[in-house]
């Protein structure tokens, strides 16, 4: 016993003394204004604006960001701010294939623009649902969709698939966004292999104006047997910014997952379009659908 707690003692010591103290040498740090609006045709056009900051900083909102929207460079709208970095349009709706360029305006950062337009809505159909698709290697039942869309030729396009399932687990009706994954090759050649999120992003690289069919898997809990749920599937048409943006977004949040084998992923740079500044200004639209099941016969 005394000769075992020796050699823990030793090791103990082996691993203190082999700490070091490192000093990192950082650039100073340059604010600059941060810009986020994911924009479409069914709601009134909302931009949220802050500003970077280091990590000892306890302030990132601009006091006073007077927001212009340009539709084709001419001047079409002011949002007015409503509070914790907000900034909505009274009553602007941003149209589908129209650029539309923001700017951002401060006293201590000077004026910050980004442009983007809403691609056309792509329309699909749902041709089939399983509620008992397959066992993975935890031996975990799972779910699959599958739904089929016309992918329209001659321009590149992208796309992004949503799922929220609504219960009513003891009368109170529940709603949870599901994490997805897909064996389709169109998912795959984006990178995502064995991993699920929460949303779907790829391109037409490989179905450039063909009708394609794709299934979808996901986890879902039923509270109670014997009632019925609903699936609301959205099939967003995303601009190329859009697609880039979630790209890295799902790439920096697979990163932060650590593991003590493998430890944690390097940082990633996320993608933006603003100039003089941070953040995302993209466009998309969307269709929408609806599955409703009975969990206890899955139809």
């Amino acid at each position: 016993m005394m000769k075992s707690f020796y050699y823990l003692s030793f090791i103990l010591f082996l691993l203190t003394s082999c700490t070091k103290e490192v000093v990192i040498d950082l650039p100073d740090h340059e604010e600059k204004p941060v810009i986020n609006s994911l924009f479409s045709p069914d709601t009134l056009l909302c931009v949220h604006v802050s500003r970077s900051r280091v990590i000892t900083d306890t302030f990132f909102l601009l006091q006073t960001a007077p927001v212009v929207v340009l539709k084709y460079a001419e001047k079409t709208d002011t949002l007015q701010s409503t509070g914790n970095g907000y900034y909505v349009s009274r009553n602007h709706v941003p149209q589908v294939q129209t650029m539309y360029t923001l700017e951002v305006f401060s006293m201590e950062h000077g004026k910050a623009t980004a442009s983007d337009k809403i691609p056309e809505e792509a329309p699909f159909e749902v041709i089939n649902y399983m509620q008992e698709a397959g066992i993975d290697v935890e031996g975990c039942n799972f779910s699959s969709i599958t739904i089929r869309f016309n992918e329209p030729p001659g321009e590149k396009n992208y796309y992004e698939i949503k799922v929220v399932h609504e219960s009513n687990p003891g009368g109170k009706l529940r709603y949870d966004k599901l994490w997805l994954w897909s064996n389709d090759v169109v998912v795959r050649n984006e990178g995502y292999v064995n991993e699920i999120y929460s949303s779907l992003i790829f391109s037409d690289e490989l179905i450039n104006g063909k009708s394609h069919t794709l299934a979808f898997n996901f986890y879902h809990f039923v509270y109670k047997k014997k009632i019925a749920s609903r699936f609301f599937i959205h099939f967003r048409s995303v601009s190329e910014n859009y697609f880039f943006y979630k790209k890295k977004l799902m790439l920096h949040f697979e990163n932060q997952i650590s593991d003590i084998g493998y430890g944690t992923g390097n940082p990633v740079n996320l993608y933006s379009n603003v100039e003089n500044g941070y953040g995302i200004f993209a466009g998309y639209s969307e269709d929408r659908d609806t599955v409703t099941v009975n969990e206890w016969t899955g139809e």
